[in-house]
């Protein structure tokens, strides 16, 4: 199994973000060490070295995503650091409800673009936002060239990133652009195991045939992102029947997790894809601060050995889960059942 992984990940490290319910400021969860703990655990188990990524192109940023957004990530921070004149990080202090078009104030374009308080633009977000995508596309070139199973540690993560919107932690949609440079190559699926829906990558792909997204996910009646994941969200146009939404309740045990699962993976073995990308969120975990469902770090075992089931040239790209003492168990133990997988003939 290639490991992909950049150390500009460590540019982004937001200090605060806002909770709702009364909580008001509190410590970012997603810190640089989320990324640091896994990549320890795969040296421990003996993946050997992560490779470095090439650069993710532009134009395949533009297959994903708005150039308005784009272009917005890229040039919000040093904007907004030329009008506050010192480093603090870019939350927006409204929300547009989409006019017809953003202002020109950078404080107000987060407002425009970004879908929640809790997804700051810090000094080095766009260089790791870049470098997490640069993680999932240079894995999905791994694929196109043979290889059996890549993991891509991507951080910032990405699937609650849409085409014209950031929010979630996310800023660009890594999966959703590993995703859009596959199919030019082969039917994909995406498989999105976060605790979280994958809102983002569900409406990049949703008039898309040629991708099915399957998301198993907490319901989104009492779990962010609360608007996006319920059951009847099946796709539209063309791309109808190629969305599949699997909620759980929070009190389902692993029993019931796995089964619906399998009602996952059963679909995409019906799709007959060419390629897996699997969004991996680590935050089903039992004591995850953020999600924390059922899940031990015994399950991430079952569930790797489930996915390698497929046959399918697999590529994961982590997203949630921010239990630091038990997150690089968690993944280490999925990604063991693809430790083998040799490169296609």
């Amino acid at each position: 199994m290639d490991i992909l992984y950049s150390d500009r990940h460590l540019l982004h490290a937001p200090a605060y973000e806002f909770r709702g319910k009364n909580a008001g400021l509190a410590r970012h969860p997603e810190t640089p060490e989320r990324v640091e703990t896994i990549l320890r655990a795969l040296r421990m188990r003996g993946f050997g070295e992560p490779l470095p990524p090439e650069p993710v192109e532009r134009p395949l940023l533009l297959q994903v995503h708005d150039s308005g957004l784009v272009g917005f990530l890229q040039q919000a921070f040093p904007r907004w650091l030329g009008r506050v004149g010192r480093e603090i990080d870019l939350v927006p202090d409204s929300f547009s409800g989409r006019p017809s078009r953003p202002p020109p104030d950078p404080a107000y374009q987060a407002g425009y673009y970004c879908t929640d308080a809790q997804t700051p633009v810090a000094a080095g977000t766009w260089e790791a936002a870049l470098a997490a995508a640069s993680c999932a596309a240079s894995g999905a070139k791994h694929l196109v060239d043979g290889r059996r199973a890549v993991f891509a540690l991507c951080r910032p993560p990405g699937h609650h990133a849409a085409r014209s919107s950031y929010g979630g932690y996310c800023y660009l949609n890594n999966a959703a652009l590993a995703a859009s440079l596959l199919r030019e190559a082969g039917r994909v699926a995406v498989l999105d195991i976060d605790f979280h829906h994958g809102n983002g990558t569900q409406e990049v792909f949703y008039e898309d045939p040629s991708v099915l997204f399957v998301s198993v996910h907490a319901d989104p009646e009492t779990a962010f992102p609360y608007f996006w994941g319920y059951p009847d969200e099946k796709g539209s146009g063309k791309g109808r029947g190629r969305n599949l939404n699997l909620p759980f309740a929070r009190d389902a045990d692993e029993a019931e997790y796995l089964a619906l699962l399998d009602r996952g993976l059963e679909a995409i073995r019906r799709f007959r894809g060419d390629y897996l990308v699997v969004s991996l969120g680590l935050d089903g975990y039992r004591e995850d601060p953020l999600g924390g469902a059922s899940l031990t770090e015994e399950s991430y075992k079952k569930i790797g050995l489930r996915i390698r089931a497929l046959g399918l040239p697999v590529l994961i790209c982590l997203e949630g889960g921010y239990h630091l003492q038990t997150l690089g168990t968690c993944a280490a133990n999925l990604a063991e059942a693809f430790r083998f997988s040799p490169a296609l003939p």
